[in-house]
């Protein structure tokens, strides 16, 4: 079978030791997490994990059930990431000598559409939320420049809408699902 990067996401009581116990379940079995990303959920005493390892399908399968046999997990999903929205926000911090090497930068950044989020007399910080492939693209692109930080906070997801109908400006009503366009190639 050939490994690939797989996402889970893994809904849990917010109870002390739950995310060890989740971390060390891949610890143990010998796989490397590249992405976790932890918040509260909009239920009370619930929180999200997002976790991204490389590994093969039917491992992925495997642990995904070991993970919802933990005490204190409500869900674990597999994330398929054609039918999902998978983020990740970087702040990245460069610096500039003048007011040309400034507009310089937020030139070469301009495609990714940064958000322009701290700026000083040496440097400005710039934040994107994007797929990550886009976030990695955005990093490399401006190490043409003098990157001082970068901060990501690894990938997150969120799984595939129900299918609803909503008004668009008064006109006949539309699938949501046909406003948003499908994500196209490597969705890292």
């Amino acid at each position: 079978m050939s490994v690939r990067e797989h996402t889970l996401s893994i809904l849990v009581r917010n109870e002390p030791g739950v995310l060890s116990k989740i971390a060390g379940m891949f610890y143990r079995r010998g796989h490397n997490i590249e992405t976790l990303t932890v918040g509260k959920t909009h239920q009370p005493g619930l929180s999200k994990i997002v976790i991204s390892v490389p590994t093969d399908d039917r491992t992925i399968e495997h642990l995904r059930r070991q993970i919802e046999n933990l005490v204190d997990v409500e869900k674990a999903t597999l994330v398929e990431r054609n039918q999902s929205i998978l983020m990740e926000v970087c702040l990245l911090r460069v610096a500039y000598k003048n007011p040309s090497e400034r507009m310089e930068i937020m030139a070469s950044a301009q495609p990714y559409r940064p958000q322009l989020v701290g700026i000083d007399d040496h440097s400005l910080t710039l934040q994107i939320a994007e797929r990550p492939i886009l976030v990695d693209d955005f990093v490399s692109t401006m190490r043409r420049h003098e990157v001082l930080d970068v901060s990501r906070t690894g990938m997150t997801a969120i799984g595939p809408p129900m299918s609803i109908s909503i008004q668009v400006h008064g006109d006949e009503p539309v699938a949501a699902e046909s406003l948003a366009t499908p994500w196209q190639g490597d969705d890292r």
